[in-house]
């Protein structure tokens, strides 16, 4: 790793906190590989800290890039249950919205439509999957097209997922999703 690369990779400005979240973890890891030390710095680890103790299902991705690193320098099993409690009742908690968005068919097996009555021609939300557990299985960018978006989901296994529907201003409820083959 060169000072290009890690230059290139902070110019990326965040957009959300998901997006924070693993504009952070890349940013550690690249400095940490360009290091070339076993460790992390005590002022890396607490940037990564926080990440790494974060849900998956609400910090992305990026939190198990955070708990590889934190490794590192602690040795420790983080409990996503723990972590994780209350997400769904949290979310049932959240108001449903008229323009709340929906997914059709449930159960899907191949393609999945978004329903989002909200969403303006041509909008952009991000739609990801996340197993039980919380951990991100699946992650896209969806364009809306007379209030609905269609997305392939044909790679992922069977099984019960959440639904999560958001834009830079908007998080809507996770939705239970069953996948069928």
């Amino acid at each position: 790793m060169n000072n290009n690369t890690l230059l290139l990779q902070s110019a990326r400005f965040p957009s959300n906190g998901l997006e924070t979240n693993r504009k952070t973890a890349h940013k550690i890891y690249l400095e940490w590989r360009a290091s070339g030390s076993d460790t992390l710095t005590a002022a890396q680890f607490a940037e990564i800290s926080p990440i790494a103790h974060q849900c998956p299902a609400e910090g992305g991705t990026a939190v198990f890039i955070a708990r590889s690193l934190y490794r590192r320098h602690e040795d420790v099993v983080f409990d996503d249950g723990l972590l994780c409690q209350g997400l769904e009742e949290r979310s049932q908690r959240l108001p449903l919205a008229a323009n709340a968005p929906s997914v059709a068919p449930n159960p899907a097996s191949e393609m999945l439509e978004v329903l989002w009555p909200g969403s303006r021609e041509g909008g952009v939300a991000w739609v990801s999957l996340h197993r039980a557990s919380g951990e991100v299985v699946w992650e896209r960018e969806a364009v809306f097209h007379q209030n609905r978006a269609t997305l392939d989901v044909s790679s992922l296994p069977s099984g019960l997922y959440f639904c999560v529907v958001h834009t830079a201003t908007q998080r809507f409820a996770p939705i239970k999703l069953t996948i069928i083959r």
